[in-house]
């Protein structure tokens, strides 16, 4: 293990979690002698620690594995620390009600029956009066429907995964039994090992926070990774998550983001700033490292877990093929944010010196197919030299002369005398076979293609190279009596959505520039401003006037204006309509609010007007957020980009998006708002040409 971490801060835990991972005697509720039950397994799992007494519960028996079997837990009359639960469900939650009542109560509890909330209305109500017994008797519970737990150091399996689990520095949260037992086997190999392992099940009381408190204090975990269907506590989530990634790497698999469930969005904001972006955003942005899918999830894992952490984003490639190269430089320029390194004449002239005439000395390093273990250890020795490397891949074909186990010995003694990651890429069936057998020996990983590869090592780069969050952020003051007038307002005629006079009002208050309006009343006559105009319906019905033709543009006089007016009327009769003078163009941008139900307030800025749902340049905010953040984020973006080029200033965004993000933060009833577009100009201030808030 390579890494090396901060020393491990005092961050007490809110719910004591040591009897459920070290505990001195455990009752197995539901404990039998039948092969192949869930509480023959669990059973058998805990015997092989011989230094916790055990208590099997089961009615039928007087002696369950040649130790003295109970009725019931309040048989038992010396203390128990931790009770494991593996009876059918109906019978769950008197076995509850019993550890709570026991003379010397059982406070932790492991359930591993399903048949809850997963399974219907008649489970919601079992986990409903199971949630109740939990609050009522201050009981900690990890389930129900879950594997169990697991602490590999103490030799204490309280689980029914099968096999010997394997031990090393990585802790698992799981959602998923299934995924829990897929990674075990996967880890069986020696591709790496486990500290601590909980499946999290149903979450009726202990959920991921609580455990991030325990494993950033356990000396043995190195490395945290989640797998999460659903997030208990979005806010506390990511405080938990900024805390413990200062001290340990965590990795999250979220699962669960691509439900058709937003069917309530109706601003640009809410369509672009969708869960699984929200969800990536609150992850990384407080020094998490996000997975899409299983397969980046185990590579980040091997990965963190058997190298040192990438130096910077620039890759060298040494391979003994030429296609491979190719295929993995296609990989890095066009699918993920990691550079190929570019090296000096003088330097490709110190690696041509070792190779046959033939090789390339560019990146990729192509070493030729012929090669053996010294053509490796040559070019691997000139790069440890080159300075400015952040990684190096190392890809290996078979070919008939190909000596895989000198090379691997080659990479595994180069990763050790290196201060960057060496990744090896041994490709094929019985190559690789034979390569992660030796690799495994020295804690190393292999990655079987080019691409697991290059992901893990991007989410590797992300994560040594991220910054603390500044902590200098919007404070939430009083509301202004005008806003809660406002707000009022639009709750007492049961209202969601603001009129743009009164979104104005609001913004005002904070010190948007937005372009001032006049409501036709009866007719045209109404407005005595300059020409050309935009006329425009507002309703609160209609929040996307384009798609509606609730839009005209460009309007040059009176006449002109009264004939689009009474166009108007006619398919929205009325329903207010208001004039804007037409302003100078500008670049177009968008400010957005969305609330996320597990997050809170999320800030977006991306190119707006017609150009928003066209073009990617969203970025995204957990709110609060700094102003520092807010402009490193948007500095080094391809809106930046666009704004240098238009030789905006980006402190003139920055600002604007701070407004709108203080707006939201003291109005927690806001659901989303969008500022669409906002004008930007070189040369002078902003304008707001249109926005909408909905609470």
């Amino acid at each position: 293990m390579l890494l090396t971490y901060s020393k491990t801060k005092n961050i007490l835990p809110k719910i004591k979690m040591k009897n459920f991972f070290n505990p001195t005697s455990v009752a197995i509720v539901g404990a039998t002698d039948t092969k192949g039950k869930i509480g023959n397994i669990i059973l058998k799992n805990i015997s092989r620690n011989n230094s916790i007494q055990i208590y099997p519960i089961n009615q039928k028996h007087s002696q369950i594995g040649g130790v003295k079997a109970y009725a019931t837990v309040l048989d038992i009359k010396n203390k128990v620390d931790l009770a494991i639960i593996a009876v059918p469900a109906k019978f769950v939650n008197q076995v509850v009600r019993e550890c709570a009542l026991k003379s010397m109560p059982i406070k932790d509890i492991v359930i591993i029956s399903s048949g809850f909330s997963e399974e219907g209305e008649e489970g919601q109500k079992r986990e409903e009066e199971l949630k109740s017994l939990a609050k009522e008797y201050e009981l900690n519970i990890v389930g129900p429907n879950c594997l169990g737990v697991i602490n590999t150091t103490e030799k204490f399996n309280a689980s029914f995964a099968g096999g010997d689990v394997s031990v090393g520095g990585v802790g698992l949260i799981m959602q998923s039994g299934a995924l829990t037992t897929a990674l075990l086997d996967l880890a069986a190999g020696g591709n790496f090992g486990f500290s601590l392992i909980t499946t999290l099940g149903n979450k009726v009381v202990i959920n991921e926070n609580n455990l991030l408190d325990y494993y950033v204090k356990d000396n043995n975990t190195k490395i945290i990774a989640l797998y999460l269907e659903d997030i208990a506590d979005g806010k506390e989530f990511v405080k938990k998550l900024k805390e413990t990634t200062r001290v340990k790497p965590v990795i999250v698999l979220k699962a669960g983001i691509s439900k058709k469930a937003q069917v309530a969005i109706q601003s640009h904001t809410g369509a672009m700033a969708g869960d699984a972006a929200v969800t990536k955003e609150a992850i990384e942005s407080n020094g998490g490292t996000y997975c899409k899918n299983f397969q980046e999830f185990v590579g980040v894992i091997s990965l963190l877990n058997s190298s040192a952490l990438p130096k910077n984003k620039k890759v060298v490639i040494v391979s003994n093929a030429g296609g491979p190269g190719v295929v993995t430089t296609d990989i890095i320029e066009n699918e993920s944010e990691l550079e190929l390194f570019e090296f000096s004449e003088k330097q490709q002239e110190k690696i041509i010196k070792n190779l046959p005439s033939q090789s390339s000395s560019k990146n990729p390093i192509d070493i030729l197919g012929d090669a053996i273990e010294d053509r490796y250890l040559k070019t691997l020795k000139v790069l440890k030299t080159v300075k400015g490397i952040g990684s190096i891949l190392v890809i290996v074909t078979p070919q008939a002369q190909t000596p895989i186990e000198k090379i691997v010995q080659v990479v595994v003694d180069m990763n050790q005398k290196s201060e960057i990651p060496i990744v090896p890429i041994f490709m094929g069936g019985l190559a690789s076979q034979c390569a992660e057998k030796y690799l495994a020996k020295k804690g190393m990983s292999n990655f079987r293609f080019a691409y697991s590869a290059v992901r893990a090592l991007e989410k590797a780069w992300k994560f040594s190279s991220r910054e603390d969050v500044n902590e200098s952020v919007i404070k939430n003051v009083e509301k202004s009596i005008d806003e809660d007038a406002i707000i009022l307002k639009l709750e007492k005629e049961n209202r969601k959505v603001f009129y743009y006079d009164e979104a104005t009002k609001l913004g005002n208050k904070f010190n948007l520039n937005i372009l001032k309006a006049t409501y036709l009343i009866q007719n045209s006559s109404g407005y005595k401003g300059k020409y050309p105009v935009v006329l425009k319906l507002d309703c609160p019905n209609v929040l996307h006037k384009n798609v509606k033709n609730a839009l005209f543009l460009n309007i040059k006089n009176e006449q002109d204006l009264e004939k689009k007016r009474q166009e108007l009327e006619k398919s929205f009769p009325l329903e207010r309509k208001l004039v804007q003078p037409m302003i100078e163009p500008g670049l177009e941008v968008i400010i957005g609010i969305k609330e996320n139900k597990s997050f809170g307030h999320v800030l977006m800025v991306g190119l707006g007007g017609i150009f928003t749902e066209l073009f990617d340049t969203k970025l995204l905010w957990i709110l609060p957020s700094s102003e520092k953040d807010i402009r490193r984020k948007i500095e080094n973006s391809l809106l930046g980009r666009v704004l240098k080029k238009q030789k905006i200033d980006v402190g003139v965004l920055v600002s604007e998006a701070q407004k709108v993000a203080k707006l939201s933060t003291h109005n927690p009833k806001i659901k989303e708002l969008d500022v669409n577009p906002i004008m930007l100009y070189p040369d002078h201030g902003s304008i707001i040409v249109d926005i909408k808030i909905l609470l």
